[in-house]
């Protein structure tokens, strides 16, 4: 299964320099939608990374 955003979690790195997971997603799997993180899940491989980089910890395997 993909990964999952909360979207009541992510702030969309607010106050940081960049979106990590956006940043750090070797699949190219995740864009911003309404001002949050959202996973592609067709492009998402899981190999977790965004899960790990996440700084607010919004992101999870289903």
């Amino acid at each position: 299964m993909p990964a999952l955003v909360n979207r009541d979690a992510c702030d969309a790195c607010a106050g940081r320099e960049r979106q990590e997971c956006i940043f750090n997603c070797p699949y190219d799997a995740i864009r911003l939608a309404g001002g949050k993180a959202e996973v592609d899940g067709d492009r998402c491989d899981e190999c977790k990374i965004c899960i790990e980089v996440c700084p607010v910890r919004a992101i999870v395997l289903e």
